[in-house]
């Protein structure tokens, strides 16, 4: 008997619910048990050297997270990282050699150590809503990597074509299916989205969708589809997806008051307890920074070591599409990332090789900071405030 797995399609980063593993009896038996947490034990036939320090416990707190986001009750999971040999567990029906991951009764096999996008299936393996909306739930609670896929499409028609539909009918329709549900999370809040998933059901008739949306958001689907299309424009994958696990660890403080300046260094090495990967080439930590008023600050950064350039992205803690900008969108180009080029020392106070001016909002946000996997360095982030300048538009 086949079971049922959810696989994950490399060309987009994102789950296709479509396709089956192996039969069980075909299958070869998931790698040992290496590694155990409060919720996940951790499989491998690879060296665990191979994995940065904070992964693990990272995707521990992650699956924890999840389920309390979910609504599912002491969540355990089996995760088998299977670099080698993912197509032995996972096949992708359109195709075969294309697969990141997928998930069934309690265990999930991926290409990468942490793979938060298929812990959202594996956690809930008998409660799979409908496929447009379980693929959109499990990219707004997805990996933080940023895609290459555009947003393309109707909702209309998505949601109609797959009555009755055990799958995505293609991966092109997954980046549509998380911007429509991030709108949903991002207008009506996180337990609702959940809600209205739960209230369908994967394989379920368009019909019975059309009343899950009336029950759950007293709203007919078509209205929905229409306030979406006015009100909530197409942004950064990146920026609609739910950053809270990040964004509930401790801040650093800001510049407190005019003319203050805070220096934060950043280290990167692998051994570092909150440096995760590597994965799709690149190691990376997430800090937070909390500006405790509104105002005209001057962002500078370096990248210390290393031969490779790495990167800093900067993101609003709760943002969604809804707002036109980030605070740091209107200070730093390319989706409110610095792109930094390696240096051998930290230059003078005040001279960063990247600086600009402009005005922040008060609030919290993350600092998702990134270099190549196999490459050195730190980075070192200074934030200084000017005094007497007026950023009333950010109120």
């Amino acid at each position: 008997m086949n079971r049922l797995l959810v696989p994950v399609s490399s060309a987009l980063g994102a789950a296709l619910i479509a396709g089956c593993a192996p039969p069980g009896d075909d299958r070869p038996p998931p790698p040992p048990i290496v590694w155990e947490g409060e919720h996940i034990r951790f499989g491998t036939d690879e060296a665990l050297g191979s994995i940065c320090a904070g992964t693990l416990p990272y995707a521990d707190s992650m699956a924890g997270y999840l389920a309390e986001v979910l609504g599912v009750d002491s969540p355990q999971l089996d995760v088998y990282w299977v670099p080698s040999e993912i197509t032995a567990y996972c096949t992708d029906a359109g195709n075969p050699e294309s697969s990141l991951g997928c998930a069934s009764d309690g265990e999930m096999f991926s290409l990468y150590a942490l793979h938060q996008h298929e812990m959202v299936h594996a956690l809930r393996p008998d409660d799979l809503g409908y496929a447009p909306l379980e693929e959109g739930l499990a990219e707004v609670f997805g990996d933080d990597w940023t895609s290459t896929a555009e947003i393309v499409g109707d909702e209309q028609e998505m949601f109609e074509i797959h009555d009755g539909a055990g799958a995505l009918e293609n991966g092109s329709w997954v980046p549509l299916a998380g911007f429509f549900a991030s709108f949903i999370r991002a207008r009506d809040g996180a337990d609702t989205l959940v809600e209205l998933v739960h209230a369908t059901e994967l394989g379920g008739s368009f019909e019975d969708v059309r009343s899950a949306f009336v029950d759950v958001l007293g709203q007919p689907f078509e209205d929905a589809v229409r306030e979406r299309d006015d009100t909530y424009l197409p942004c950064d994958h990146t920026y609609s997806r739910d950053n809270g696990l990040d964004c509930a660890q401790q801040a650093v403080p800001g510049p407190a008051a005019p003319e203050d300046s805070v220096v934060i260094d950043i280290p990167m090495d692998c051994a570092q307890d909150d440096v995760l990967g590597p994965r799709r080439g690149e190691r990376w930590k997430t800090i937070v920074i909390e500006i405790p008023e509104t105002g005209v600050y001057i962002l500078g950064a370096d990248k210390l070591g290393g031969l490779e350039p790495g990167s800093l992205r900067f993101r609003r803690c709760g943002q969604s599409c809804f707002e036109e900008f980030s605070a740091f969108t209107l200070i730093l180009p390319e989706g409110a990332t610095m792109l930094l080029n390696p240096v051998d020392a930290p230059p003078p106070i005040g001279e960063p090789m990247y600086s600009e001016v402009g005005c922040i909002a008060a609030g919290r946000y993350t600092v998702r900071a990134s270099v190549v996997d196999d490459d050195d360095g730190s980075f070192q982030l200074r934030i200084a405030r000017q005094e007497g300048d007026e950023c009333d538009f950010l109120d």
